[in-house]
């Protein structure tokens, strides 16, 4: 599936929100999580900005529950906000995650786009 039949199937909310974590803070390096269970996939992904050129690109990996990369991918593409970026990104990492059959944790450092995404579109300003 590429990111263009994602978008035609059902929306990144509704995906998220059915999702086994949305982004949840698992740890910090000073206070490390605990360790996951045996088949959890972990799919980190971030975006990135460049306002004068409006060049963004993301990164994605899916890394297995001790922290060994599976798979990954990185794109490049054009957008005009830093959001937007984080928002292909995240949609990335849907679309790669709905390809595995292991419980996923979908991870990112946009945390107000991760609120925005779980809530109701009809909550969404």
């Amino acid at each position: 599936m590429n990111i263009n039949e994602a978008r035609e199937t059902t929306s990144l909310s509704s995906i998220l929100r059915s999702a086994s974590c949305h982004s949840q803070f698992r740890g910090s390096r000073r206070n490390p999580s605990p360790p996951p269970g045996p088949f959890e996939r972990f799919v980190h992904c971030d975006g990135s900005f460049v306002s004068e050129s409006q060049l963004a690109a993301c990164g994605i990996t899916i890394a297995d529950a001790h922290d060994q990369v599976i798979d990954g991918k990185a794109e490049r593409f054009y957008c005009s906000y830093p959001i937007q970026a984080e928002a292909f990104a995240i949609l990335g990492a849907v679309v790669l995650a709905a390809q595995e059959s292991y419980p996923t944790c979908i991870k990112s450092d946009c945390q107000r786009l991760i609120v925005a995404l779980i809530q109701d579109p009809c909550d969404w300003p």
